[in-house]
């Protein structure tokens, strides 16, 4: 069986998977129609996918079109997310989602609930998991090769974001039409990332200097102090506003350290734990623990995305497990949330948060960025 695939959405990132899932040779998928709302990207649909692909203007249409599609790709604008996969689970759709999955947990824990038990494939775009140094460090952690961790840094300025960029989309970086700025955007891989790593800490403290490097009201850097259980600290710094950009991760655990730095792995194991040695060892410093240490280079993938869709398919077809859960998406979304409500308090708060409380704040957010939207279009 060959799946019939539709997306929803054809801007920057659509057009990107319209071209791949058309041109690459995925075994058991193939696109078959596509969504979008205006004439220009119907044009560009004509002349780069050909005649064979059909085009609708609303998904209701598209959706009544009972043999056009098995399968979508949701590749709209952030809010628009949890309506969309609400509608395409309607009518029996399997679905890909772009991240985040959506901007406000709220709406996306009413999408959890409502796909508790269904049968229909729900997957998101993660692809930093197929990375083979991400895949590495997980078995590292898993497998509890350095012992109990201790203690987490990750540091992360990779995604450098000019004007330009931020003016390339009018639901841009902005409350009222992207939900937030990069921790909603580009933040949302590397918290799906720390997630899956770690899993959730119970409370977090942000501190957003929001607009740092633009003139808007959203984040374009964050750095959050995030407490796990047994005293565990870990410190999370993200930004869109330096360069030359890197990737790094420190975990200090009882039995060794690992980091990564981009496509490597340095790696730390000593012969006895840190807990055990403290409290049994005649000498008074680290001089009787003897560490191993090894490097590691793992390749870079030309386009992890492709793993994902095939996944994606592989599960429709054969029940192949998911690399990412669609209902995992709400996590990355937590830790944004939080992090926002944190900064906009200025005080910890705890996981899960409040969403009634991150929705009045959120709307009050949303209201002062619509009034002083002329002075800030005016001088960005």
């Amino acid at each position: 069986m060959v799946i019939k695939l539709a997306i929803i959405g054809i801007g920057q990132v659509g057009k990107k998977y319209a071209k791949w899932i058309k041109d690459c040779n995925f075994n058991n998928i193939k696109l078959s129609a596509v969504c979008c709302r205006s004439e220009k990207s119907k044009q560009w649909v004509s002349d780069n996918l050909g005649k064979d692909i059909k085009i609708f203007f609303s998904t209701k249409s598209m959706f009544e079109d009972k043999e056009v599609c098995d399968a979508v790709i949701i590749a709209t604008p952030h809010k628009e997310h949890p309506k969309m996969i609400m509608e395409a689970f309607k009518y029996k759709k399997h679905i890909l989602c772009e991240k985040p999955s959506g901007v406000s947990i709220g709406d996306v824990k009413r999408v959890n609930t409502a796909l508790k038990n269904s049968k229909l494939t729900f997957s998101m775009m993660f692809q930093n998991r197929t990375l083979p140094v991400y895949k590495r460090l997980k078995e590292i952690l898993d497998l509890k090769e350095i012992g109990t961790i201790k203690r987490i840094y990750l540091e992360n300025s990779r995604y450098f974001r000019t004007h330009f960029y931020h003016n390339s989309s009018s639901w841009r970086s902005s409350w009222n039409e992207e939900g937030g700025g990069a921790l909603i955007n580009q933040g949302q891989h590397i918290l799906d990332i720390w997630q899956w790593l770690f899993g959730m800490p119970y409370s977090i403290y942000a501190s957003i200097p929001f607009g740092k490097y633009n003139n808007f009201l959203v984040d374009d850097e964050v750095t959050m102090i995030m407490d796990y259980p047994d005293d565990i600290k870990a410190v999370f710094v993200f930004t869109t506003g330096e360069t030359p950009g890197r990737e790094k991760i420190e975990i200090i655990g009882t039995k060794g350290k690992v980091i990564q730095e981009d496509n490597k792995l340095f790696v730390w194991k000593h012969n006895i734990s840190t807990d055990k040695y403290r409290k049994t060892s005649n000498e008074i410093t680290a001089n009787g623990i003897k560490t191993s240490y090894e490097e590691f280079i793992f390749d870079k993938k030309n386009n992890p995305h492709f793993d994902i869709i095939q996944n994606f398919a592989d599960n429709i077809q054969n029940k192949e497990p998911l690399i990412v859960n669609g209902k995992d998406g709400i996590n990355a979304l937590m830790l944004a949330n939080a992090a926002y409500l944190s900064a906009w308090k200025k005080e910890k708060v705890k996981i899960p948060i409040d969403n009634e409380e991150f929705e009045l704040w959120f709307d009050k957010k949303r209201r002062e960025e619509y009034k002083l939207k002329d002075i800030i279009n005016d001088s960005f």
